[in-house]
């Protein structure tokens, strides 16, 4: 859910009103069980609402736009949204993080048919089978030891919130919890607060609270050791018309440990009052970006500068504050386009490693293409297909029938049927619905993969680091379908190529490591990096 996580991201960053904070006490809130590990709510209408909202909405940003349109699946615009709240009951495990659960409540009534679908759609990319009960949505895994999950629950009982869990008991949907527990008193105090983060540090492992692993913590952490040894923490912020004030407040059981926790606190401003300057320096290396992002490093220097931290008793409090009158829309984008690029890097990376998985099972790469074996070949299936089992999709690749074209009448109600992989997206570009992929690799006169047959890896003579094995072609196509780039020596390759926000592209090597280069590159080069025994020396840098 792409745009509910930057929708957040924009309201954690950018709560601005000029209207009061309703004091109201939110009915998320009777979903926090009474001691859970983790709590972060968001008043989303007092951003959508407030003076920032407003130029957010003017910005000519498509991300933005998209974010402000099509924030929720089955509710659309993030103005449809009041308050959205992630809860973590637990923090004994990692995996415990994961195991989640969620309140949106909107203004209005939503579309659960469209909610419906957009749940089923994301179960399935789990391997997770939905079933309704009532008004539940219950997606589940026959699966003894999954690898991720092994339930997602949704309560659509009400038409004003959504309730979603994963791997929670159905008593989590009760409801009704009322103020209990460790965080009553904050939640109590601050019911009208625009952004409200909570952590029961009680709650955190033994082996992370232990005071004999402080040892092992690098030298410039072991003054944070302290915050283990408190009891809980909040960060309250709190609207104005002109700036968004912060309190983080962090109670310990004695007094000695609250003045460590200070201390720590100290020395924490302190090293962002360090950072904060390095940063600015490399961003003005960036001029895109370097004018919104200096002002807002600038503000954040002053906050730190300005923040007050006390002790009283066994309680340590800072206290900050940041304008907002500053270019939040831009320094937004820009924190979209470096999200989507990363994002890109890693599915890049994952369907890399896939390809080697695939090599040390098979002792060969995929083919470009699987064909018939009679005397006029036609093509099956797409590489894409037979690498699913290395992609976590292996329930996807048992239903296709390999002996089949990939546009046979059973292998199209397959692709229908079910969503594309998210690992063939590429952010920003792909939308949620679509089934049609740029993921796709050169083929023929000497590429990394040829027309029929597998490469082996002795096969690279020019060295894995040195020849191209994923690109991303400006031509989509559907995902199952065998179709990718036909490698031309004597074409333009570039034109080929889909370039992305900035004149970049994208590439995975042999090797699995991923290279982002400039439509100013040298073509030449390119297209020695595309053969895998050219013999060629080349630099694709600029």
């Amino acid at each position: 859910m792409r745009q509910l996580f930057w929708a957040v991201a924009a309201c954690t960053l950018l709560f601005g009103s000029a209207r009061a904070a309703d004091p109201a006490r939110p009915v998320a809130w009777d979903y926090i069980p009474a001691d859970c590990a983790f709590v972060l709510h968001i008043d989303v209408a007092a951003l959508v609402d407030g003076t920032i909202g407003e130029s957010l909405k003017a910005s000519k940003s498509k991300f933005i736009q998209e974010a402000f349109e099509n924030a929720v699946p089955g509710v659309g615009k993030l103005e449809d949204i009041k308050t959205y709240t992630t809860i973590v009951p637990q923090a004994n495990t990692p995996t415990d993080f994961i195991k989640s659960g969620a309140v949106i409540t909107f203004r209005k009534d939503y579309d659960r048919k469209a909610f419906e679908k957009y749940f089923a759609d994301q179960a399935k990319t789990f391997g997770l089978t939905v079933k309704t009960d009532g008004d539940f949505l219950r997606a589940t895994t026959k699966q003894e030891n999954p690898r991720f999950i092994s339930s997602m629950v949704a309560d659509l009982s009400a038409k004003d919130r959504v309730v979603m869990a994963i791997d929670q008991p159905d008593e989590f949907f009760k409801g009704g919890v009322k103020d209990q527990g460790s965080h009553s008193a904050v939640l109590k105090a601050n019911a009208g607060a625009a952004f409200i983060a909570l952590a029961n540090i009680n709650a955190l492992p033994d082996a992370i609270r232990d005071e004999q692993n402080i040892r092992f913590l690098p030298e410039p952490l072991k003054p944070f050791a302290s915050l283990a040894s408190a009891d809980t923490a909040s960060l309250i912020g709190t609207l104005g018309k002109a700036k968004l004030d912060f309190k983080l407040t962090v109670k310990s059981k004695t007094k000695d440990n609250a003045t460590n926790v200070t201390a720590a606190l100290n020395g924490g401003k302190d090293l962002m009052l360090e950072m904060l300057p390095v940063l600015k320096k490399e961003t003005d290396k960036d001029e895109e970006s370097a004018k919104a992002m200096g002002k807002l490093l600038d503000a954040a220097t002053a906050m730190f500068k300005g923040a007050e931290v006390k002790t009283s008793d066994s309680t340590s409090t800072a206290a900050m504050s940041i304008s907002l009158d500053l270019p939040y829309a831009e320094v937004l984008a820009r924190m979209a386009i470096a999200s989507e690029r990363m994002q890109l890097s890693n599915n890049m990376k994952q369907i890399g490693l896939a390809m080697h998985n695939y090599n040390s099972a098979y002792q060969v790469f995929p083919s470009a293409a699987t064909v018939t074996d009679d005397k006029k070949p036609k093509k099956l299936h797409s590489w894409r297909v037979h690498i699913l089992p290395f992609i976590e999709q292996e329930q996807l690749y048992k239903q296709f029938k390999l002996d089949e074209p990939w546009d046979s009448e059973h292998n199209l109600k397959v692709f229908k049927d079910n969503p594309m992989p998210k690992v063939y997206g590429v952010p920003g570009v792909t939308k949620d619905k679509d089934k049609t992929t740029h993921f796709q690799v050169f083929v023929g006169n000497g590429a990394f993969f040829d027309e029929v047959g597998g490469t082996a890896i002795n096969g690279i003579v020019d060295g894995t680091s040195n020849t191209i094995m994923i690109a991303l072609a400006e031509k989509a196509v559907e995902w199952t379908k065998p179709d990718d780039i036909e490698f031309e020596p004597n074409g333009d390759v570039v034109k080929k190529l889909l370039w992305l926000k900035g004149g970049v592209t994208t590439l995975t090597f042999a090797d699995g490591s991923v290279r982002t280069i400039k439509k100013t590159v040298d073509e030449k080069a390119l297209k020695a990096f595309i053969t895998r025994a050219g013999g060629e020396v080349a630099n694709l840098d600029d």
